[in-house]
């Protein structure tokens, strides 16, 4: 990876650079930052498909906001390291579905192998803070930023209806597409089988999906933050525990719980040639041998994984990790 393509990582809020910060501060137009606050505040407060809100806090400061521009660069980081070990690379042009407020679209963007980014998400006020960040950000916080910036088209567009406003943009060939924490939202197995369909045809021939969901054989679910019996993916059991636990029984009927035997089929049956299990075959190996940074709901797992290669296989064999990883070629 370039050097410019980490410069700016947001990890925690305090972590946020003071350089790009004071130049944040100094530049943007106060009422550019105001509308910053309230585009957050709304996101906070609307019923949005990506989010159980009762879990999300107040928006305390500026900085806070601010804090959510490109902070998942050590994701790519770990996505890009993944793609090496299996001989890909992220590069040419890309496609973030689920994009949100673009945290992960705008490391992907300040990659130099990457000539453009294309990034779609449903909620119209996550998009205007996208942009928002794409106008007055990257070209403060970036060496390169001006040209970055130019890369990057947020687009409003359902990925169930997508592909005409897609081909309004840009033509039907990209290297990489991204669906994170995404295909589990679509409500129905038919719906993931059809946005499936249509990042098939997105993809240039060769071309890479990459696709990162829970994995609901694991005993608990992420967004509700409730424990299940490991194996069974039921709604009604999920609506009845939610009320158990005091969640919001109606979350669920959102949620699509995917496997990794039914993800496979899906994309095998999409036209797909390669299926590989990421989380398999690339992070639970990199967890026991300490190559990978253990993070989020993985930090519980720690002494397990580092302490039995055997337990780690075995975990492997049993599907019972918290989050599935695939990447699927064209």
């Amino acid at each position: 990876m370039s050097s410019d393509s980490s410069v700016f990582e947001v990890r925690e809020i305090q972590d946020m650079r003071e350089d790009c910060y004071e130049r944040v501060m100094k530049s943007v137009p106060p009422e550019v930052k105001a509308r910053l606050l309230i585009l957050y505040y709304r996101f906070l407060l609307e019923f949005n498909k990506g989010h159980y809100k009762e879990f999300l806090k107040g928006v305390s400061s500026l900085r806070e906001v601010l804090s959510q521009f490109a902070n998942q660069q050590w994701v790519l980081d770990y996505v890009e390291e993944a793609f090496k070990h299996f001989g890909f690379r992220i590069q040419g042009k890309v496609l973030d579905i689920g994009c949100s407020m673009g945290g992960f679209t705008f490391p992907l963007a300040f990659k130099e192998e990457v000539n453009e980014v294309v990034a779609i998400d449903i909620d119209g006020t996550a998009l205007e803070i996208a942009n928002i960040f794409n106008r007055f950000l990257v070209p403060l916080c970036h060496p390169r930023g001006y040209i970055v910036s130019k890369k990057v088209k947020f687009l409003r567009a359902s990925v169930l209806d997508m592909e005409d406003a897609i081909l309004g943009l840009t033509s039907r060939d990209f290297d990489a597409i991204f669906m994170k924490d995404l295909l589990e939202h679509l409500d129905t197995f038919e719906n993931v089988k059809t946005a499936l369909n249509v990042a098939y045809r997105l993809l240039k021939s060769g071309g890479v999906l990459f696709i990162e969901v829970p994995n609901y054989i694991f005993p608990f679910e992420p967004h509700l933050k409730i424990v299940k019996p490991p194996y069974i993916t039921s709604k009604s059991l999920l609506r009845l525990l939610s009320r158990i636990f005091g969640r919001d029984a109606a979350f669920v009927d959102q949620l699509v719980m995917l496997t990794p035997s039914i993800l496979r089929r899906f994309l095998l049956k999409a036209g797909f040639s390669q299926v590989i299990n990421v989380t398999e075959s690339y992070k639970l190996p990199g967890l026991f041998e300490g190559k990978i940074e253990i993070s989020g709901s993985w930090r519980k797992w720690k002494v397990v994984l580092k302490g039995s290669k055997q337990l780690a296989s075995i975990i492997g064999s049993l599907k019972l990790y918290p989050t599935l990883q695939v990447i699927a070629v064209k």
